[in-house]
């Protein structure tokens, strides 16, 4: 038969411990309270043996003090009450403390708050490096989409280009052809000029009329 703690660890070995607070970066370690205040304030980094062999309630050393203190697993988000949760669960399944931590930091959450961790990284530094990724990833969607506004307003700026263009060229036609046709009316019967237009003007009506 299987116990209690077996039967959980069976159904969550089945699944994906994304989102589980055993693989999530802000799963730390803090200074129990004594009494109405904690002896020691700050949230640490939970170790990987740590991880797979969790305790209830343990001995550490935070930060750069060299006194024991007796500490805890929390969420550094609060997304979880977990001392809450263990003491819940060891009362309701007849269990350890220790075996009821170790199936509440397993326990499947799909927590919308869980980051990976990374080993090395307290949550602080894990939260500070998150963000300081988004910043980035921001920062890089913002680039893509002021180049790509600049590549429209070129779009644009060469579309207008065109139309400036076209409208000069047509400018200079009909300017070409009022020169023209004021040096015509300009021109005497005696001129060559006149001779040449009314040459060519006989010459197409024949054209017409053959």
């Amino acid at each position: 038969m299987f116990s209690f703690v077996q039967r959980l660890l069976l159904v969550y070995s089945m699944h994906n411990l994304e989102g589980c607070c055993v693989t999530c970066g802000y799963l730390s370690i803090r200074a129990k309270r004594s009494g109405r205040w904690r002896p020691h304030a700050g949230y640490y980094e939970v170790e990987q043996p740590d991880r797979e062999n969790p305790l209830a309630s343990f001995d550490f050393v935070p930060g750069e003090t060299n006194a024991l203190h007796k500490g805890e697993l929390v969420c550094y988000r609060h997304a979880a009450d977990l001392s809450h949760e263990i003491v819940e669960l060891a009362t309701s399944g007849r269990i350890s403390e220790d075996e009821a931590a170790r199936a509440t930091i397993y326990k499947v959450r799909a927590c919308d708050r869980w980051s990976k961790y990374e080993p090395g990284l307290d949550p602080r530094q894990h939260f500070v490096e998150l963000n300081a990724r988004a910043l980035e990833a921001d920062r890089r969607e913002f680039q893509v989409k002021m180049s790509e506004l600049e590549q429209r307003q070129d779009q644009r700026d060469r579309r207008q280009d065109r139309r400036l263009n076209k409208t000069a060229i047509l400018f200079a036609v009909i300017i070409g052809l009022a020169q023209i046709i004021a040096s015509t009316l300009a021109m005497t019967k005696d001129s060559i000029g006149f001779g040449w237009l009314k040459y060519i003007y006989q010459l197409i009506i024949r054209i017409i009329s053959s």
